[in-house]
């Protein structure tokens, strides 16, 4: 289980996550702890480290200066000045990992960009 509760306390960087039976807390920090965490629990951290994130840079709006508001229960923020009401949105980084090996998983095909030194 995953106890998220209280993350206003905490920066993106040091998240930190109870990935322990319930009642005996241990507290981690989320990195350290995402292998271990399902898929669903990864997604939300992740869309809570992205919450976090924008809350924590974008209190002003960076199209005219003024302050900024949270809309749709903090989901997203607005510029307060209406003439401006620009709207910011929480950043998706989607990510993929692939290792492509061999029948055996013996061998795995490795790459690199030719702009790279070589070595």
């Amino acid at each position: 289980a995953v106890d998220l509760s209280g993350l206003a306390r905490f920066s993106p960087s040091t998240l930190i996550a109870s990935v322990s039976p319930p009642g005996h807390k241990q507290y981690q920090r989320i990195r350290a702890v995402l292998s271990s965490l399902s898929p669903g629990d990864v997604a939300f951290a992740g869309h809570a480290l992205a919450l976090l994130s924008m809350h924590r840079h974008y209190k002003f709006c960076h199209c005219c200066g003024a302050a900024t508001e949270l809309i749709e229960a903090g989901l997203k923020r607005r510029c307060t000045v209406s003439t401006c009401a620009f709207r910011i949105y929480p950043r998706t980084d989607p990510v993929s990992i692939t290792v492509v090996s061999s029948p055996d998983h013996r061998r795995c095909l490795l790459g690199r960009n030719r702009g790279f030194p070589t070595g």
